[in-house]
C-alpha cells in the first residue's frame, strides 16, 4: 500500500478496496484485519463468514484465508466491526415474489 500511495497517479486520493463475491469476502477480511490500509471498502455479495477453501483437490475442511501466516477459523463470522472507512456492501436477493432487488448496507 506504501509503494501504491506513493505513485503520482494516487497521491492525495483515496485507495479504495473493492471485491465481489468471494473476493467480497477477501475484501471484507483485509479491511477487518487491516483497517488503516484504504480509505473505504466495497463488498459486492460477500459472505458473513470466512469459508473454506473451494477448487479441484480443495476441502471445506481446510480455512481459504490466512492471516499472518496461520489459518482464519472457517465459518467464523467475519470482524466488519473493525472496520474502521465507509462500507458499502451489497447483495442481491429474489422478494417474494420472485423479483430480484438489491439489498445494500453502507456505514
Amino acid at each position: 500500500m506504501r509503494w501504491l500511495r506513493a505513485q503520482p497517479v494516487a497521491r492525495g486520493r483515496p485507495v479504495i478496496l473493492w471485491g465481489g463475491s468471494r473476493g467480497g469476502e477477501g475484501a471484507l477480511l483485509i479491511a477487518s484485519y487491516e483497517p488503516h490500509l484504504f480509505d473505504a471498502v466495497i463488498a459486492s455479495s460477500p459472505s458473513a463468514y470466512s469459508n473454506g477453501s473451494f477448487g479441484p483437490g480443495s476441502s471445506l475442511a481446510v480455512s481459504g484465508w490466512s492471516w499472518n501466516g496461520k489459518p482464519l477459523p472457517i465459518g467464523a463470522m467475519i470482524p466488519v466491526s473493525r472496520i474502521r472507512v465507509p462500507l458499502l456492501s451489497a447483495t442481491a436477493v429474489r422478494t417474494g415474489s420472485g423479483r430480484p432487488h438489491c439489498r445494500c448496507h453502507w456505514s
